[in-house]
């Protein structure tokens, strides 16, 4: 693995993805550390966003750009969600649903957010939806780019369902219902949508929180199906080039309960889960996990030991050529 050099953490929190398909031109370049999401945090500013939207996903667009007389040449919009972090303790996946000790103490954050387009060429900033009571995360851009793909909490609701809008704004449509968390959605190469979901009904079994895993359904939240039987959270899938989900399972049963957070990767009809990278290497979670295009290899957060809120950590690159176990 290569670590990469951090920066300094900025004012607020936000969640990044490309504005369009991305083309990979050049060799990997060293990306910033993910910014630490601080539990005080500053009200939601435009000024802040650059700084914010250091994502996985934004590391990829960062690969899409053409340099320009040794300068980068940023080519593509970045579509982002700012929002609030969960406040339950310090755990990485302590954001939604309630405390199984009060069910009146809700773990997601502060109301607020916005799902927002910012043009880098121009410093243009768009507000394609805002919710002063709701909270917005986990945005995805479609293949064509048409489409926005999204994790949204009604403002005066509880729970985060999947909705999708058109990248100029339009045509807001939900897609799941239910008194459910459907968090960290990727679009599927035959139509479908994965995400993790507390569908699955159980809590950490060490601490407050709901458990989310694998789950996918069609465009318009039909044939809803469970993808993983796991005992404890799933995070973050994407698309390999061959296919596969890429993910993040939590090992716990017959294992440390806090040292295996690792790689995985299923069929998209959740057949042949197999390790990825990392589950004979104790610490760490690798999370939100972006394959880099026409390459083999993957980059990731490595979030540290049992994970910190919100995921920051390094960012990391690993090769599958070295094998699940390489280091």
């Amino acid at each position: 693995m290569k670590q990469l050099t951090p920066i300094s953490p900025p004012s607020v929190f936000a969640e990044a993805t490309t504005g369009r398909p991305v083309r990979p031109n050049g060799s990997f370049r060293s990306l910033p550390q993910k910014a630490n999401a601080s539990k005080q945090y500053a009200p939601m500013k435009p000024t802040a966003i650059l700084a914010a939207a250091l994502l996985c996903a934004l590391c990829v667009l960062l690969l899409a750009i053409p340099a320009r007389g040794g300068q980068p040449a940023i080519d593509a919009d970045v579509i982002f969600a700012e929002r609030n972090p969960g406040v339950k303790g310090d755990h990485y996946y302590s954001n939604f649903g309630y405390s199984c000790t009060n069910p009146d103490e809700w773990l997601y954050g502060d109301d607020g957010a916005r799902l927002c387009r910012l043009d880098p060429r121009t410093g243009r900033l768009t507000v394609l939806l805002e919710d002063a009571r709701g909270g917005i995360r986990d945005p995805q851009v479609s293949y064509d780019a048409k489409r926005i793909l999204f994790s949204y909490r009604k403002g005066g609701t509880h729970h985060f369902n999947l909705w999708e809008i058109n990248a100029d704004g339009g045509d807001l449509r939900q897609i799941t219902t239910g008194d459910w968390d459907d968090i960290e959605p990727c679009y599927l190469p035959d139509g479908g949508i994965a995400f993790c979901s507390s569908r699955c009904n159980r809590y950490v079994m060490c601490w407050y929180a709901p458990v989310a895993v694998m789950f996918r359904c069609a465009a318009d939240g039909s044939a809803m199906r469970m993808l993983s039987s796991n005992s404890v959270t799933e995070n973050t899938p994407s698309i390999l080039p061959d296919g596969r989900l890429l993910y993040t399972r939590w090992e716990y049963v017959n294992r440390d309960a806090i040292s295996f957070h690792h790689l995985w990767t299923m069929n998209p009809d959740g057949s042949e889960q197999q390790v990825y990278f990392g589950n004979q290497t104790p610490g760490g979670v690798f999370i939100d996990a972006q394959p880099i295009p026409q390459s083999r290899e993957v980059v990731f957060i490595d979030s540290g030991y049992h994970g910190t809120p919100e995921h920051a950590g390094k960012v990391m690159v690993v090769s599958e050529a070295g094998g699940p176990d390489a280091t």
